[in-house]
């Protein structure tokens, strides 16, 4: 099963893109960042963000369910070793609205939802229409870390903030989040910092932990 979203619509295909199927899920007309697959048995699990909150669906079911709400979510990342492990987050704070960086987890594939961003920065940003909000771009497991490691990228409150580095931090098992160190950034240039994060799923020779990337844009 392929899924996409395409103008504004979450679609998907069962013959490799011959032909899609609408599967009829709101709060998708601004965009999905990224869609989560979770290899669950029988059939695995898809789970898609939206404006409304986060939805899941089978990969042999035409319609979803609405199984985190409250607020919109961005994007989501499923523990490579653990396929009911998930978590959510979102970038975006609604117009008006105090939040902190807002991340939820999952251990049961989404049956029961908890709050997992004790640690992260939770300045507000300060008025509608203003830029200067925390918010995650980023969260990436460790796919041979049997202790439940995982990190995350959070963009920095002050303004401008394509003058200031983002933030990488880490998480061990259910603990708090704690900063590292920030990766350097372009000389002479407005850098947005790191945008992207990635773990390698294999340990090279010489080391003990597998390679952390990050990359940004200029």
């Amino acid at each position: 099963m392929t899924t996409t979203n395409v103008a504004g619509k979450l679609v998907k295909s069962t013959d490799r893109g011959v032909t899609w199927v609408d599967l009829g899920i709101p709060g998708t007309t601004s965009g999905v960042a990224r869609i989560g697959v979770a290899p669950t048995t029988p059939n695995s699990t898809i789970y898609v963000p939206s404006s409304l909150g986060l939805y899941a669906f089978k990969d042999n079911e035409t319609s979803a369910t609405l199984v985190l709400s409250g607020m919109p979510m961005r994007a989501v990342s499923v523990d490579p070793r653990d396929p009911l492990h998930v978590l959510a987050w979102n970038d975006t704070p609604t117009s008006g609205a105090a939040i902190d960086a807002a991340l939820f987890e999952t251990n049961d594939g989404g049956k029961t939802w908890r709050y997992a961003a004790d640690g992260l920065p939770t300045e507000h940003y300060p008025s509608p229409g203003d830029l200067p909000y925390p918010h995650i771009t980023e969260v990436a497991f460790d796919p041979l870390d049997t202790s439940g490691r995982v990190y995350a990228v959070v963009e920095p409150a002050t303004w401008p903030s394509n003058l200031q580095p983002e933030k990488i931090y880490r998480r061990i098992g259910s603990g708090t989040w704690q900063r590292l160190a920030t990766p350097p950034t372009a000389d002479n240039h407005r850098d947005y910092g790191p945008v992207g994060l990635a773990v390698a799923r294999t340990v090279p020779s010489g080391q003990t932990r597998p390679t952390v990337i990050c990359g940004g844009l200029q």
